[in-house]
């Protein structure tokens, strides 16, 4: 597991400036529906 993680933590790290914004709007809407469902 380990190896698989190291694997792809290399490739997100090279492109996460790029993605950090939409992974950040995609995540808050997420955990807004999730909250809101759970009600």
């Amino acid at each position: 597991m380990k190896r698989l993680e190291r694997k792809i933590s290399i490739p997100l790290i090279a492109i996460e400036p790029a993605v950090k914004p939409a992974v950040g709007i995609t995540l808050s809407k997420y955990i807004i529906v999730l909250a809101t469902d759970h009600r």
